[in-house]
């Protein structure tokens, strides 16, 4: 999956596809692994359901809002939107900025850039912390990339 989030990263969606295929159709690759394969090949009948199966077992910020945009992608906007509310409603204590990451990634998904460039200020300012596959190394906000608010938000932990 590694491999396919960097090809995807470097715009070359054609190579990602074997790679995104062989954890789809791997029965033993961890669910949520599956998920995100089947998401990012655009099936989001099975991303939706995989990510159905993930919220019900755990409904962390980030299973909540990718459970949200397969469900817009499927069609279904008021359950996203449901879901979206659910998240926004989540007791905030100590989550560190995970909440608005997780709507930025779900506004990304709906091409509403401003949004989702808003939600990740939000995260770094509640403390969301860098890792490997987060903000610029997260495809989910490719979108946000170009945008100079991005690159400020990028220089938030120095």
């Amino acid at each position: 999956l590694h491999a396919a989030r960097t090809f995807l990263l470097n715009g070359q969606n054609e190579k990602a596809i074997p790679y995104l295929q062989s954890v789809a159709g791997h029965e033993d690759a961890r669910i949520d692994h599956r998920a995100e394969a089947y998401y990012f090949l655009g099936d989001y009948e099975n991303s939706e359901k995989a990510y159905q199966k993930l919220y019900s077992q755990d409904d962390s910020q980030i299973n909540m809002s990718m459970l949200a945009i397969s469900l817009h992608k499927n069609g279904k906007d008021d359950e996203a939107e449901s879901i979206i509310v659910d998240l926004r409603n989540t007791p905030a204590d100590f989550n560190y900025g995970e909440i608005e990451y997780a709507l930025a990634r779900y506004y990304s998904a709906l091409n509403r850039t401003d949004d989702a460039l808003r939600e990740l200020q939000k995260s770094v300012l509640k403390g969301k912390k860098y890792y490997p596959t987060t903000f610029q190394n997260d495809p989910h906000l490719i979108d946000c990339f170009e945008s100079p608010v991005f690159n400020t938000i990028m220089t938030a932990w120095h």
